[in-house]
C-alpha cells in the first residue's frame, strides 16, 4: 500500500472494502513525508504507523524504516502484520513522528472500512486486482496532484487593493470633468475654471505672480498698521482692540435685606488695582440713587474715594475692601456694599479697572450677593456713603 503525507493530512489509496479480516497480501506499506513540517526536519524523527477501530477499542502499531531522503521527501517503508487487518469495521490510520517520546508531528488518514468477510469468493483474482491497483494509484495521483495545486494556490498573494488618493496619501483618481484620460493612460487637461485651453486662453498667454507691498499708512494715506502690544491688540480676526482697560460686565440684581452685599471679585495673584466702580440703585421703594467710587490699593494698601454721587433716598450707606492680612497678592479681593433698607430693590453695578498690576485674569463683577462674615485672615477697609 502507498501512502503520501500533502499538509496535514495522510493520503491513501482507496483500498475501502478491499482489505478483508486476516488478509494476507497486506503486508507492505511505503508512505513518502515532507522532509519539513512546520519549519520542522522530519527526517531526524522515528515514524510509527498505527490503526485505531471507529471506538477507539482496537488499534495496531507498526514501526517504519527509512528507506531513503533527499531534500525534499522521506520515504518510509514498514511489513505490516495480520494483527492490522484484524481489526474490522471502520478504521483511522495515522502516521506519528516521536522525538525521543515526545510526538512532534501527527498525519491522520480519512475513515477506512476493513470486511470481515474472510471467504476466498472475497478476494479478487490477479487480473482484477492489476486493474483495482492500477485505478486506485491513477486516483491517487490525481488527488496528490489535485492537493499540490491547492496549496500552491494558498499560498498566491491576493491582488492589491487600490486606495483613493488623498492629501496625505498616494493611490487611485478619477478623471474630472475637465480632465481626460487616453487609452494609454496619459492625462490631459482640457479647460481650467471652464475656459477651453488654447482657445479661451491664448496659446502665447504668460502667467506669472503679481506681488503687492502695502504701504504704511499715514496722516493722509491708508495703508497699514502694527499694534505695539502694550496698549493695542489684535484679535485672530483682525480686529483691534485697546489694552489693559479691564470693563466687567454690568449686572443687575435685586435685594430685599439689610446686610453686607459682595459684588465684586478681584482674582490673585494682583499687586495694584486701579478701578472705577458705579453703583446705581434704581426706584422701587424709595427714589434712587446713584454713586462713583475710586478704588486704589498697592499690597495691604487701600484707598477709596467717591468721585460724583446723585442721591434721592440714601439706602447704600458704605462700601468696603476685603484683602488678605497675609500675602493679599496670593488671596482674592472682594468688593461690598451695605444695604440699609428692609425692601426690595433693583442694583445695577459695574467696574472698570485701569493699569492694574500682577499676572492676575479680569475681575469679575458679580450678581449681588449675602456677606455674612468677614473670612478669616482678612481685613476690611470701609468708605462711610452718608451724605
Amino acid at each position: 500500500m502507498q501512502f503520501k503525507v500533502v499538509g496535514k493530512s495522510l493520503i491513501l489509496t482507496d483500498y475501502s472494502h478491499k482489505i478483508t479480516e486476516g488478509e494476507g497480501s497486506f503486508d507492505t506499506v511505503e508512505i513518502t513525508v515532507p522532509k519539513k513540517h512546520d519549519d520542522c526536519d522530519l527526517s531526524m524523527l522515528d515514524f510509527r504507523f498505527s490503526e485505531t477501530s471507529e471506538d477507539g477499542e482496537n488499534s495496531a502499531v507498526q514501526v517504519l524504516h527509512h528507506t531513503k531522503c533527499d531534500e525534499k521527501y522521506i520515504y518510509l517503508k514498514g511489513t505490516i502484520t495480520s494483527d492490522f487487518s484484524a481489526i474490522t469495521g471502520k478504521v483511522k490510520f495515522m502516521l506519528t513522528g516521536i522525538n525521543d517520546k515526545n510526538v512532534v508531528a501527527k498525519f491522520q488518514s480519512t475513515p477506512f472500512t476493513v470486511s470481515d468477510d474472510i471467504s476466498l469468493a472475497s478476494l479478487p483474482n490477479k487480473t482484477t486486482a492489476e486493474q483495482l491497483f492500477n485505478q486506485t494509484h491513477l486516483e491517487t495521483v490525481k488527488a496528490i496532484e489535485a492537493a499540490e495545486r491547492a496549496e500552491k494556490a494558498s499560498q498566491t498573494p491576493a491582488p492589491a487593493e487600490i486606495y483613493p488618493a488623498s492629501c496625505e496619501r498616494l493611490g487611485g483618481v478619477l478623471s474630472g470633468n475637465d480632465i481626460s484620460v487616453s487609452d494609454n493612460g496619459t492625462v490631459t487637461v482640457n479647460s481650467v475654471n471652464g475656459k477651453t485651453l488654447g482657445k479661451s486662453v491664448p496659446e502665447n498667454a504668460v502667467f506669472t505672480d503679481t506681488v503687492y507691498t502695502l504701504p504704511k499708512a499715514t496722516a493722509n494715506d491708508l495703508g497699514g498698521v502694527k499694534v505695539d502690544g502694550q496698549t493695542l491688540g489684535v484679535t485672530e480676526n483682525g480686529v483691534i482692540y485697546a489694552k489693559n482697560i479691564q470693563q466687567t460686565p454690568i449686572y443687575y440684581s435685586t435685594v430685599s435685606e439689610k446686610g453686607w452685599y459682595r459684588f465684586c471679585v478681584i482674582p490673585a495673584p494682583r499687586t495694584t488695582n486701579n478701578c472705577l466702580i458705579g453703583i446705581s440703585r434704581e426706584f422701587n421703594h424709595r427714589s434712587p440713587e446713584v454713586y462713583q467710587i475710586s478704588l486704589t490699593s498697592a499690597y495691604k494698601s487701600c484707598v477709596m474715594k467717591v468721585l460724583n454721587s446723585a442721591v434721592g433716598t440714601q439706602l447704600v450707606t458704605k462700601i468696603r475692601v476685603l484683602m488678605a492680612s497675609v500675602q493679599p497678592e496670593s488671596h482674592d479681593t472682594y468688593l461690598e456694599l451695605f444695604y440699609d433698607f428692609n425692601e426690595e430693590n433693583p442694583f445695577i453695578i459695574g467696574v472698570t479697572s485701569f493699569a492694574s498690576g500682577g499676572k492676575s485674569p479680569d475681575i469679575k463683577t458679580i450678581p449681588l450677593v449675602k456677606s455674612e462674615n468677614i473670612p478669616e485672615n482678612y481685613t476690611a477697609t470701609e468708605l462711610n456713603l452718608s451724605t
